[in-house]
């Protein structure tokens, strides 16, 4: 890899500096042999990615969400072994309860998700942002429209 190429791939200081929402969609991570993107894309939503269901279970997961009316993400990564359950109200609410906080995750159609989280085989979840991604999903189409960290005082 020569410097240009490092600076292509990186961000240096001769690269033309892309969006956050740029990288997001065009950011990818090589795993035996294939691709797997990091979720979104500058021109379309999606609110969470996931392991082929042929792939072992996933190791870790990582929630983003945006701070109120900014395009500045927030988020936690977790491993799964601190996953105590996933609790869930329709396909419109999940709750994961973990050691030290619970995670509300709320939305629409959003029984694949709650089912992968199961299978531990989620990698990323973000929320919605009309910020980033201009065109809102169908009324058929997952959403996630809030992301919560409750985490209890300590007294």
């Amino acid at each position: 890899m020569t410097a240009s190429d490092f600076d292509r791939a990186f961000g240096g200081a001769s690269a033309e500096r892309p969006t956050f929402a740029a990288r997001l969609g065009r950011a990818g991570l090589e795993a035996n042999g294939t691709t797997a993107q990091v979720v979104g894309a500058a021109d379309e939503y999606r609110p969470f990615r996931f392991l082929p269901s042929g792939e072992n279970m996933g190791v870790s997961l990582e929630i983003s969400r945006w701070l109120d009316g900014t395009d500045i993400v927030e988020g936690v990564s977790l491993s799964y072994r601190v996953l105590l359950r996933v609790g869930f109200t329709g396909d419109s609410e999940i709750r994961l309860y973990l050691l030290d906080m619970i995670i509300i995750i709320e939305g629409r159609e959003l029984s694949l998700l709650r089912e992968k989280l199961a299978r531990q085989q989620v990698t990323h979840i973000v929320q919605y942002s009309p910020r980033i991604w201009p065109k809102a999903p169908s009324g058929m189409e997952p959403i996630v429209e809030r992301i919560t960290f409750a985490v209890p005082e300590r007294g």
